[in-house]
């Protein structure tokens, strides 16, 4: 016969009349709210306990296996980073050298130029200086 309210309340009316309220109240408390098949008993409680447990040591060695592949994965990204930032450092230096080498070459060509533009402007004026003193009575 399933227990309902109304049931219940029946059953409370009657003890109140047998027994009184007071202890009627009482013995109403220690009841459950629903039917005994439906409270769970200690069995119910480990077999839930173990299929918890069970479900999350399953869910935990996902977990792992995920943070591995995880972490795989970023060492290869970082690796692939350090290669890409290697060969760009090593680039951008020989691109500096031969900007360096150009620009040493063009320096020295510079100092050349200024050196024969100075060498013959002093053989001028010298050259320039003795005429006159030549002519000079």
């Amino acid at each position: 016969m399933p227990v309902d309210d109304r049931t219940r309340l029946n059953l409370h009316r009657r003890l109140d009349a047998m027994l009184g309220p007071e202890e009627a109240d009482t013995l109403m408390a220690h009841l459950p709210p629903v039917t005994w098949n439906e409270v769970a008993t200690k069995d119910d409680l480990n077999v839930l306990d173990r299929t918890l447990r069970s479900e999350m040591q399953a869910l935990g060695g996902e977990l792992r296996g995920e943070m591995k592949a995880l972490g795989s994965e970023l060492r290869s990204e970082i690796n692939a980073l350090d290669t890409g930032v290697r060969t760009e450092i090593r680039v951008s230096a020989a691109n500096l050298r031969t900007e360096m080498a150009t620009q040493r070459t063009e320096i020295v060509d510079a100092i050349g130029r200024q050196t024969r533009w100075m060498v013959t402007f002093a053989a001028a004026w010298s050259t320039l200086l003795v005429g006159l003193v030549r002519l000079a009575p």
